[in-house]
């Protein structure tokens, strides 16, 4: 009774001074001058729930304004409320009837202007909850089965400051509850949870809707008739399958790429001429060699004596001529006596080199054998009528001795045996003499071991200068033989190693670029790889470029391995094993989330959405940088605007009908798909810090092409060296007399040898860089698949588009034939960060270009692929995904299989799209930056123009919001995330670069250009359209593929190609935007919409978007569903509608839900230089402080 009592003498004090305050206000406005500035009184209607001991608002309109001169009455129908008061489930449910107060305030206009605006109470109406229940139970019995509908009523509003005995009141709408459409029923898809299961656990967050109502003007239909639109934004049910169905292909393809790598670090390891351990060379099958060499004897007999006396030591190398490559291997190099030949002195054999081997044994049928090798061998074995070792090469080991001559004033005849030069460089050149010893004679020789005289040579003249004492030990187990050790390059006794085949490097549909260089080895590609085979085919069928191709590869097939074994180890233990690591704990946990076994526990029930770490539907975008959650696009929302008209069932008649769905809008709004987790200051690995490998994937892949361009011309400067050597040695050296021909470089040769280290350090470079690309497309397609595979199943939800047309069988008809058209319409700034989410957003979104999609009935037929089928639980009619890839390298496919119910899928599934034919994606991006860092990189690119003498056009200050004179720089103020504040985690430092957007919008027109001819042909259109895949590449100016490019503009994308060539001058247009998501609706394609945390500029977009369709329905110039480019419809009413949804509709809840507070993280100088379509609320921004703290991480909205 005290709390009634208190609850009235509050009313009656409030009501008391409502006049006077009004007036008040008033007339300080008119003492203060009065004409300055006007602004109208508004009202509002707020609803409480009153129960004996307390009273609760559960809900209150927008402000409407007061019509001047405050007549209420001369508008006719009154003031109409948009913003509904809804009525929660919890108070709908109760037992016992309740009363609903709906209280009218007031607001001075006087006070708003002065930054006060108390509100005032001047009426109050009753309405108990049974009595609304009943008009919508009265409007529901007479309406037709499954349509919406609406009750109507009025109660009377009383008040002191009302006029005594007027006839104010309050019309009422009463409706069922729209947070929750019909299964199949409108604002519903198939993407949904399941909502009687869904919900009760922690898995997904519940859906957020906003309901609006708009009077239906006099042309489209009766009077009285209102237009209920139903903004609803639910979590995707495919997000979390599309991840683990990923994470499990690319883990099991990391797993492959790392046994892969590490077979053929063995089989470099394998093809070493020394190991630590003997028994792993014998175990391998390769030769054991032992080579003693103990000194050099001059002057022997029928030697041809030197030109000047020689010292008593030279410098002798040994050198193994190998039978696959044409480079020398060195075994060592020490000094080693020289002696003159004299017949009566037994020379010391002690070893003054010793050097063990272990050669590798070629089979005769090793595609990597030297040319000619086999040919000599029959020769020789004619020759000499041996048959022994026919098919085994094992090489040969060249000694090369370079004399020291003595000091001009040593006599010959004075040297004593042992005497070494004390001044080598006060010598002249000496002579060059070598040895040649052929190792396949010496194999198991029974004299294996024994010191031998074996003639050397002079280089230059062939002459016969001595001997050198040595012998040569050879030993081959009987494990070892022809094609043992060898690798991934021949059939060996070995187990075969891991093909590169279905290894993550060509899962995600890249070619490691060197597959037509025939470099070896081999390493993330097979001999049976369609660029590999291409490269090894020639014939007289080639042309002459093809012919010269083929000879150049056969030459690096000459030059052995250019990998080296530790680095490839190293790269395997260090680089490969760590991520195949995380990959596969990334696929664990991805499917004990799915699985329910992570979400189950009370902590997850209670955790704040925006503090979660784990595998979930929804991944907020503050976790952007958790590596773990890297495979999960973050803050993906299916976003539907639904239209219902209302109409009066009759003339007086208190109920209110629903015709039919009038219209409906989908939008899949999310964050950047990007790898955030790897950052973007260059790859994890070392050994991929090529030049411009910084930013992300477009910039990256860029890097990579330049690599594997240093490649091609650093083998090409090796192959023109080595022709060079080969050239002059043909001049000036000679054969000696147990050599046929010269087929190897010397280990000696430096600038060779420089240049094959450059081949190696390169060849290295790109497969590094090419794993941490690989890598990053993983998790990139991983998220951009499941956003397009959720706007997919929106849009074969949607009856409009599905249904038989006159075209002959609707969109689904199109889809088939030409692709399912997705268009992504990025927000992201190009400058820092945001410029390396916008390069891995474009690579992404243009993988799903390999996706095919296809609808299977559940229970069909079961397939070798079943296994890898990936449940979808609480969907009410998808049961399984199934990702399942094909081809390799760049011709790599997917074909992702959609399980659905059986029931479904024979009613609901278009009858196009159930004959098992794939709908493939047909994916666009257009991206604009829209925000004060735009702004500043437009600005400070046109600075630089202007400087440099560069034709600048004006900046669009209008579009941009920047009205006045005011020089702040834009990019050091604002980050969209961080609600005006930097810090160092976050900061967006790099160079801006404004040439992405304008190729990425290019290369965007193109696509949606061949993809209109394509489904809508015109008279000037080409007689074979073009595909997806001719528009994405821009051809070069004045070639005859460019003139080939040439596509008449269709007439569908005239106006885009306008903006786009508009803000080709450094102009922040957002038009771009607007028109492609216009075209795309037309289309019949899906919209995605992002920025980097897809919270805040997103929001202002979606917002607008959904203006514009409203308004354009309501001016009729939208028909059946589809966007119009028609500027009927006033910008500003398009911005005031889009407002409202800002403030009251389903955006700032998503903020609260990533952030944890419910502001739009801009502050007032940010909006200032935003598009004017996409300007926030001032009343709903974050600004440039939170919780009074300054230039704090803890003031940061998110980190």
């Amino acid at each position: 009774q005290l709390a009634r009592a208190a609850r009235g003498a509050q009313d009656q004090i409030e009501r008391g001074v409502t006049g006077l305050a009004i007036q008040a206000e008033k007339s300080k406005s008119k003492m203060a001058g009065g004409t300055a500035r006007v602004r109208p009184d508004v009202l509002a209607v707020a609803a409480y729930i009153r129960t004996p001991l307390e009273e609760t608002c559960i809900g209150m309109t927008e402000d409407v304004d007061i019509p001047s001169g405050g007549d209420i009455a001369s508008t006719g129908n009154g003031l109409e409320f948009s913003v509904p008061l809804v009525i929660s489930p919890s108070v709908a449910g109760q037992a016992q009837d309740v009363a609903i107060s709906f209280r009218v305030f007031i607001k001075s206009g006087a006070t708003m202007l002065a930054g006060k605006g108390k509100r005032f109470v001047i009426g109050n109406g009753v309405a108990n909850l049974s009595q609304l229940q009943s008009v919508l139970n009265s409007a529901t019995a007479s309406a037709p089965a499954g349509s919406y509908c609406a009750g109507r009523c009025s109660i009377p509003v009383v008040g002191p400051s009302l006029p005594p005995g007027g006839n104010a009141g309050l019309d009422l709408i009463v409706g069922a509850d729209t947070k929750f459409p019909a299964l199949c029923g409108i604002g519903w898809t198939l993407a949904d949870p399941r909502v009687d299961t869904a919900y009760q656990g922690p898995l997904f967050n519940l859906p957020l809707d906003n309901p609006l109502c708009y009077p239906i003007p006099a042309s489209m239909g009766p009077a009285g008739g209102v237009l209920l639109t139903t903004e609803r934004v639910t979590e995707s049910a495919v997000v979390l399958p599309i991840a683990v169905a990923c994470a499990k292909l690319f883990s099991d393809g990391a797993a492959r790429s790392t046994g892969h790598a590490a077979d053929v670090a063995k089989a470099l390891r394998n093809n070493a001429l020394k190991f630590d351990d003997p028994m792993s060379a014998v175990e391998n099958g390769h030769a054991q060699c032992q080579l003693e060499i103990a000194y050099v004897l001059l002057n022997t007999p029928g030697s041809e004596p030197p030109s000047q006396p020689s010292s008593g030591r030279s410098t002798v190398s040994a050198n193994l001529q190998r039978p696959d490559s044409i480079f020398e291997a060195r075994l060592g190099s020490s000094s080693v006596p020289v002696y003159q030949y004299d017949p009566n002195i037994n020379y010391s054999t002690a070893s003054a080199l010793s050097a063990p081997f272990y050669p590798r044994i070629c089979a005769e049928n090793d595609p990597r054998l030297l040319p000619g090798l086999a040919t000599a061998r029959q020769q020789q074995m004619q020759a000499t009528g041996t048959t022994q070792q026919a098919n085994i090469f094992v090489g040969s080991v060249r000694i090369e001795v370079k004399e020291q001559p003595l000091p001009t004033d040593v006599t010959y005849g004075s040297a004593s045996m042992g005497m070494v030069a004390e001044d080598p460089q006060a010598l002249g050149p000496g002579r060059t003499l070598e040895a040649h010893i052929p190792i396949e004679p010496l194999i198991n020789s029974p004299n294996g071991g024994t010191f031998v005289q074996v003639p050397i040579y002079d280089q230059k003249t062939a002459a016969v200068a001595g001997t050198i004492v040595l012998s040569l030990d050879v030993q081959l187990g009987s494990s070892g033989g022809a094609g043992s050790g060898s690798g991934s390059d021949s059939g060996g006794s070995n187990p075969a190693p891991v093909p590169a085949r279905g290894g993550l490097v060509s899962l995600v549909g890249l070619d490691t670029l060197v597959e037509d260089l025939s470099s070896h080895p081999r390493l993330d590609f097979d001999e049976d790889f369609p660029a590999a085979v291409v490269a090894t085919q020639g014939g007289n069928s080639a042309s002459q470029e093809e012919q010269a191709a083929l000879a150049r590869r056969r030459r690096m097939a000459t030059m052995g391995d250019f990998f080296l074994h530790h680095h490839l180890q190293h790269h395997v233990t260090t680089i490969r094993s760590v991520d195949t690591n995380k990959l596969i704990e990334r696929h664990q946990n991805y499917r004990s989330a799915l699985d329910g076994s992570v979400t189950s526990t009370a902590a997850a029930f209670e955790e704040r959405s925006n503090k979660r770490r784990d595998p979930r539907p929804f991944r907020p975008s503050s976790s952007r940088l958790e590596e773990p959650l890297c495979g999960i696009p973050f803050n993906v929302h299916i976003q539907t605007y639904s239209l219902i008209g209302l109409e009066p069932n009759q003339v007086g008649s208190p109920a209110a009908i629903s015709s039919k769905p009038m219209a409906l809008y989908h939008s899949i709004t999310h964050g950047a798909p990007s790898d955030h987790a790897r950052g973007f200051s260059g790859p994890v690995s070392p050994a991929a810090a090529v030049p411009g490998a910084r930013g992300g994937l477009r910039r990256l892949e860029a890097a990579r092409l330049a690599a594997a361009q240093r490649v091609r011309e650093n083998q090409n400067e090796l192959i023109n060296a080595v022709a060079a050597h080969f050239g002059q040695a043909a001049q000036t050296m000679a054969l000696p007399g147990n050599v046929t021909a010269r087929r190897h470089v010397p280990a000696g040769h430096s600038q060779i040898t420089r240049i094959h280290n450059r081949v190696v350090e390169s060849v290295q470079s790109l497969h590094a860089l090419t794993w941490d690309v690989s890598v990053r497309r993983a998790s990139v397609f991983s998220q951009a698949l499941g956003i397009g595979l959720t706007s997919f199943l929106a849009h074969v939800s949607d009856a409009a588009k599905v249904s038989p047309s006159a075209n002959g069988g609707g969109w689904p008809e199109i889809w088939k034939r030409s692709g399912f058209l997705v268009t992504f319409e990025g927000l992201l700034s190009a400058a820092g960060k945001e410029l390396g989410m916008i390069e891995d957003a474009s690579v992404g979104i243009a993988l799903l270009r390999m996706v095919s999609m296809v609808f299977v009935p559940d229970g069909a037929a079961s397939s070798p692929t079943q296994r890898s089928r990936v449940n979808i639980p609480h969907s009410p009619y998808l049961r399984w995904i199934n990702l399942i890839p094909s081809g390799v390298g760049s011709a790599t496919q997917y074909r992702l299989e959609i399980g659905v119910d059986q029931g479904y899928f024979n009613q609901r599934i278009p009858a196009a799209l159930r004959d098992g034919c794939g709908v493939r994606f047909y994916p666009i991006l257009f991206q604009m930056g829209v925000d004060i860092r735009q702004w500043g990189v437009n600005a400070a690119v046109g600075a630089k123009n202007q400087v440099t003498g560069g034709q600048q056009q004006p900046g669009n200050r209008r579009a941009s919001g920047f009205e006045d004179d005011d020089p702040i720089s834009g990019p050091s103020l604002g980050d969209e995330d961080g609600g005006g504040l930097l810090d160092d985690e976050d900061d967006d430092v790099g160079d801006p670069d404004n040439d992405v957007l304008i190729a990425l919008n290019l290369e965007g027109f193109r696509k949606m250009n061949a993809y209109s001819h394509t489904i809508m042909p015109s008279t000037i259109g080409p007689t074979v359209p073009q595909s997806w895949e001719q528009a994405s590449i821009q051809a070069a100016p004045g070639t005859a593929s460019q003139q080939q490019q040439q596509v008449p503009v269709h007439s569908a994308v005239a106006k885009l190609n306008d903006y786009i060539r508009s803000s080709a001058g450094n102009k922040m247009e957002h038009g771009v935007l607007d028109e492609a998501a216009t075209v795309a609706a037309k289309l019949g394609g899906g919209a995605a919409i992002f920025c980097k945390s897809g919270k805040d500029r997103t929001g202002m977009q979606v917002t607008h978007k959904q203006s514009q369709f409203l308004n354009r329905y309501l001016s009729g110039t939208l028909a059946g569903g589809a966007g119009s480019s028609e500027d009927v419809v006033s910008p500003r009413k398009i911005f005031a509608d889009a407002s409202m949804m800002r403030i009251y509709g389903t955006r700032l809840p998503i903020c609260e839900k990533n952030v944890g507070q419910a502001l739009y993280a801009f502050n007032s100088l940010q909006s200032k230089f935003m598009p004017d379509a996409l300007k926030p609320p001032p009343s709903a921004l974050a600004g440039f402080l939170k919780k009074g703290k300054v230039f704090s991480k803890e003031a940061r909205i998110e980190s």
